[in-house]
């Protein structure tokens, strides 16, 4: 049985890290999906390959890197999102010759999954799920509380596949039917980037037009510096909160060795 992580990158390389720290053990392939265009259409080079110099070999090893190159001027952000994030199955995915048996983890970069958690799944054979993780901004000492949404998928490949199929060019990921699991689990990593590259984010994603993004990036850099200083949420919507639970491999690494 074979257990694939997958996801898109847009720079993100700090976080990468984590995410590639975290599932190391578990993982046979981690599927990586780069597009040079941003959701809101802007045009960008592609940064895995320059970024990539600064993993181990022994994550690079097990990296599948899948560029697509596509981009419909007519698409709003949303449909370019949809299009990108499906390209990680049917661009890289679909192409490992994959087993019904096998396991597929999903999430946005950022929504690193718990290994622990996801390995128990696995080896209980654990119908398709779906986890809430929990939620931090600018650094792990920042924690917000649950994220307000089940976003980590852990899919049966069987499942993955004849849901695909079904829905042919419709089918959109991130509504895949999985149970949903309880308590939380993961770490949802929001904006642990620099404030120059937070602003980037904001006029990239396909919120770049919500008044809560446009009102920080008028702003500017300065508030951004400020909210990140002074913890809670980079919107003003939570408050900083005791984190009591596991921390992911990447920080308790850095905790042993200090």
């Amino acid at each position: 049985m074979s257990v694939i992580d997958c996801l898109s990158y847009n720079g993100e390389i700090d976080v990468l890290k984590v995410r590639l720290a975290e599932m190391h053990e578990l993982v046979d392939t981690v599927v990586i999906v780069e597009c040079p265009y941003t959701f809101s259409g802007n045009k960008k080079e592609l940064r895995f390959p320059e970024d990539k110099k600064q993993l181990e070999d022994k994550y690079l090893n097990k990296i599948k890197y899948v560029v697509f190159d596509e981009n419909d001027p007519d698409d709003d952000a949303w449909e370019r999102e949809f299009k990108q994030k499906n390209s990680i199955f049917y661009r890289g995915v679909a192409k490992l010759m994959l087993f019904d048996d096998d396991y597929v983890v999903y999430s946005d970069l950022d929504e690193i999954p718990d290994s622990t958690t996801i390995r128990k799944y696995i080896l209980a054979k654990s119908v398709s799920t779906v986890f809430q993780p929990h939620w931090f901004n600018f650094n792990i000492e920042n924690y917000l509380g649950p994220w307000p949404g089940h976003t980590i998928w852990l899919y049966r490949y069987a499942d993955m596949r004849q849901w695909l199929w079904f829905k042919g060019e419709e089918a959109n990921i991130r509504n895949f039917p999985a149970k949903k699991a309880y308590p939380e689990s993961g770490w949802h990593l929001s904006y642990f980037m620099p404030p120059e590259e937070i602003l980037n984010k904001l006029s990239s994603y396909s919120h770049f037009n919500d008044l809560k993004d446009l009102y920080v990036k008028e702003q500017g850099i300065s508030y951004v510096k400020n909210k990140i200083k002074a913890g809670g949420c980079l919107f003003n919507k939570f408050e900083k909160k005791v984190f009591s639970h596991p921390l992911p491999l990447y920080y308790v690494r850095q905790e042993q060795t200090s």
